[in-house]
């Protein structure tokens, strides 16, 4: 136990010794957070151009299948019936007149 936390403390000691031996400046803070926020906008550009590309591939893509499904007429699985054609006329038959009617005016006159 005593020698893993001899351990510990001397690598605790090796990074406070190494890591504040340089003084950092506010010329460069600045610059470092001037990079860092260049870098942070150029992957947002180049993960918007990305989805931009994917986007209109995709359209292409879908209005190429479209225009192919709709020319080919493959993408039903049942055919489609044909258009209906009109039924025949039926005959009429005229019915005899049972019924005798007396004109109204008589021409004679």
């Amino acid at each position: 136990m005593k020698r893993a936390t001899w351990h510990i403390a001397m690598c605790c000691a090796a990074l406070y010794i190494c890591g504040c031996s340089e003084p950092v400046t506010q010329e460069q803070l600045i610059k470092d957070a001037i990079r860092l926020r260049i870098e942070q906008w150029e992957e947002e550009q180049i993960t918007l151009c990305h989805e931009r590309a994917l986007s209109k591939a995709m359209k292409y893509t879908d209005s190429l299948l479209l225009a192919q499904s709709l020319t080919s007429k493959l993408d039903s699985l049942l055919p489609i019936p044909a258009d209906p054609s009109r039924p025949e006329k039926p005959l009429f038959r005229e019915k005899p007149d049972s019924l005798v009617i007396r004109p109204i005016y008589d021409r004679t006159e």
